[in-house]
This record gives C-alpha cells, structure tokens and sequence, in this order.
C-alpha cells in the first residue's frame, strides 16, 4: 500500500533556451511531428540549410498579458492583434536585450534590430497571408502549454524574420545593420534549427530498425521483458533517467539475476516471472560496464553491454539491442532532448522503449518517416493497486506493517522515520536519490525481507523508477 505524505527555472544557458524553442516549435510533447512532409529515406543523410530554413511546425503559446488567449475559432485577425499587442512589451524586456549580446550580436544592432522588429510587426506586415504561415502564427490557437513559452513565440518570430533573405536589404541599407550581425543570426537559426532533428543521426538512419514499445502502469512487466531481450544480446545497452537505475540494472546482469530472453526453452518450457533469478544464477551472467556523470564501473575491455544514464549514450556505436527507460520523459522541459536524441539516434538493431503508454503517439510521429518498424506490446499491473477510501489524517499510529510512506525532501524522510519508529515500534527502511547505490539496494532488500525486521519503507519520489518492492 503507498501513501502519500507531502507536497510537490529559469533557463540559464543557451543549450536550454534553445532546446526550449525547438521544443515548443515542433510542438512540445503533445504536438511534435505533426506537420511532417514526406521526403524518401535516402535524403536523410544531408540537407540543405536553406531547405530548412523553410520547414516550419505548429507550436503551442501563452501570451500573459491582457488580451485572452485566442481559442480554434478565432479568426486570423483575432490572432495577428494579439500577437501585436504584447510584442513591444517583449521587445522592451532587458532579458530580451540580453539573450541577444549573449549570443554576441552588437548591442547597437541589437536595439536597432528590435525596434524595427516590433515597428514591422505592429505596421501590418502579419496580415499577409504568406507572412502568417511563414511565423505560424496560427499556432497561438493552440492550447497554452509552460508560461516560458512567451519568450519562445516571440523570440522565435523575431529570428525567423532577422533570417530571412526578403528582408535582408531593408535591414542592411535602412536600418543600418551590419551584415556579420545578419550572418550571425542566420547562423543561429541553421544550427538550431531541429524542425527534422533525425536528420542528425545518418548512423541511425542507414540501419533497418525494429522499435518495441512495452508500455504500461508500475509493476506491469514492461521493463522486465525489454531486459530479458538485453540480457540474451550479443551487445547491447540500457539507458535510464538516474545513476540509480544504471547501477541496478548494471549489478543485474553481472550477477545473472537477468534471465535471458529464451532461457525458458532450455528449462521446463514455463515464462520466468519479473521477479525471478533474485538472487543470481551464474548461467546467467552477463558481462556489463556502467558509465554515467558522476562513476564508472568497468569489467574489461570490449565487454559487450553496458548499462549508462541516458545523457551518456553514444551514438556511433551499433547495437544488437538497446532499452531506453521511462520514455514518457520525452515530454520533460530540461532533459527531453535526451530521450528525443535515444528516439530518434539509437544505432541498434532492434531499440525497446518502456514506459507509459502516453508516449506511444509522440513516438510515432518522431518514427513517421523514419522507416523503422513501431511494435507496442502493451502490459497490466501483475498486482492490484487500490485507494483506500480514508486517508491516515496525520495520525502515524495508523501506519502498518508493508507500508511505503512517500515524501519530497531528505528532511521530511527522517523527521518522518522518527516518528513513525517512535509511534508504531516498527523500524523503518529508507530510500531517496542522493543515497549511494548499493546501500539503496541493501534498504530496498531489507523492507522486502519480511524477517529483517524493517516493516516500513519511507522514501522520496526515487522510489517510483526501478526499485522492486
């Protein structure tokens, strides 16, 4: 039984704020890919900058300031007044004036360059029918998504029109911008232009892929099927969202508590549960090397799996095998660009996405052209999970014995663990992100032992991705 007990940024760098605005141009995670053109498949390998530039998508707004946000009804008219209404106001920001010197565009052209912005776009210029779709504008009658995305719908319009070539003259003789500063900002847009992110990943591209989706609720399964195809792999890797996960599926396999996709055949026929080969089996085991930000573990040289944290992928190396976990992160503002990367770049010949079933049409759409084969085994819990109809009240003596206390801070774990020790007389495991792996592990196994005498677990939200209770 899992009870509840708690409560639940800017961005800084260039990489985010440009992630940020490609996310939010393809659509964020509930509409990315859906304005794809056709194009064959041996065209991924290259293409032309000036053909992206051209490439344009949906992308969900919010505009907070006086005006109402425009619904699907609203005419063009309705979108084009509300867009002008708020662009001075954006123009003016010093975060706006910033961001541009911080990219190393002059200040004077800078200032200049956002004047005759917010003066062209409030003289009419939107009113063409050519101009609304080139700034897509009929995005604002999407449904508001992160209050960021201000900034994003601005900041985009104004490099879409700083880049284009119809109104590089103007900008040049008129306004008196200098052309390396133009250069510059056409520069900008090419490189994070990610309307077509697979065309990145040419390695990718070129292989035949088979990508199984095993998407479920917790305790379904799903994770354990995509490891029992890992762990009978000439090579293969694992990718996850914590160094937790890494370390527990790394430990996994070096110690044959994996059982191969197949191995049933070999003893009496019967599927192996998720739970079994707890303990190891030496036929089992598979060598594995662990890499992520903070450690490595390495068994020898060319082992041939290895179990990382997602942002450590490499996407050079080919595969037989590779499982991407929790790949509804996808929709996640400062680390989706990881998962979208292991999506669409993953050299592997057959690429196992676990996780909830809410990401089966983002990856889809991302698949659509890609030529790769989309497989979706779907999963049940293997256990009930109900909600009582009380809740404890605050009253700790109510907690019992198999209990999961969940809070949000290290603080609140053990100010909570005390007092249930002292309320109850039970002894409380405990588990949160910042602990080493292996004593997580050993907590973990101690609430699952029912002789340890750990009859209650308090942990932080970690508890939720990769622990077996």
């Amino acid at each position: 039984m899992l009870r509840l007990i708690g409560r639940r940024r800017r961005l800084e760098d260039i990489s985010k704020w440009i992630y940020t605005a490609q996310r939010h141009r393809s659509g964020g995670c509930e509409y990315i890919q859906k304005a794809l053109p056709s194009y064959s498949h041996q065209h991924y390998d290259s293409f032309p900058a000036q053909r992206r530039l051209q490439r344009r998508k949906h992308s969900p707004l919010i505009l907070p300031h006086s005006h109402p946000h425009p619904h699907a009804e609203f005419s063009d008219a309705d979108v084009i007044s509300y867009f002008q209404s708020g662009v001075s106001h954006w123009a003016t920001k010093v975060v706006t004036l910033d961001r541009l010197t911080s990219f190393g565009l002059p200040d004077g052209d800078s200032r200049k360059l956002l004047e005759y912005f917010t003066k062209t776009m409030q003289s009419g210029a939107l009113s063409n029918p050519e101009n609304f779709r080139y700034y897509q504008l009929s995005r604002l009658r999407m449904p508001p998504a992160e209050s960021t995305t201000l900034d994003v719908i601005y900041s985009t319009t104004f490099f879409w029109w700083a880049a284009r070539h119809e109104n590089r003259k103007v900008l040049e003789q008129d306004v008196g911008i200098h052309s390396g500063t133009l250069d510059s900002i056409q520069n900008l847009v090419q490189l994070t232009d990610r309307s077509f992110p697979a065309d990145e990943f040419p390695m990718a591209r070129k292989t035949r892929r088979t990508v199984i989706m095993h998407v479920g609720p917790t305790n379904s399964g799903k994770t354990h099927h995509a490891l029992r195809a890992l762990a009978a792999a000439p090579s293969g890797v694992y990718a996850g969202p914590l160094r937790l996960l890494a370390h527990e599926i790394w430990e996994r396999l070096n110690t044959g508590q994996i059982i191969p996709l197949g191995a049933e055949l070999e003893n009496s026929g019967k599927q192996p549960s998720p739970g079994s080969g707890l303990g190891g089996n030496q036929r089992y085991v598979r060598l594995c090397n662990m890499v992520t930000g903070e450690e490595q573990k390495y068994m020898g040289e060319n082992v041939p799996l290895l179990s990382c944290t997602i942002e450590m992928l490499s996407y050079q190396k080919f595969w037989d095998v590779a499982v991407v976990d929790e790949i509804q992160m996808l929709g996640d503002l400062g680390r989706g660009n990881a998962w979208l990367n292991a999506v669409l770049g993953i050299n592997a010949r057959e690429l196992h996405l676990c996780g909830e079933e809410t990401a089966i049409p983002i990856v889809q759409e991302l698949l659509k052209h890609t030529g790769d084969e989309i497989i979706v085994n779907r999963y049940e819990r293997l256990s009930p999970l109900e909600v009582e109809d009380k809740s404890l009240e605050g009253d700790l003596t109510k907690v019992q014995k198999g209990d999961c206390i969940v809070a949000f801070s290290r603080t609140a774990i053990f100010r909570l663990k005390k007092l249930v020790e002292r309320k109850t007389g039970m002894r409380c495991a405990v588990v949160y992100g910042r602990l080493p792996p292996e004593v997580r592990s050993e907590q973990a196994a101690l609430f699952n032992d029912p002789d340890s005498g750990y009859d209650v677990l308090i942990g932080s939200d970690a508890i939720g991705m990769g622990l077996n209770l």
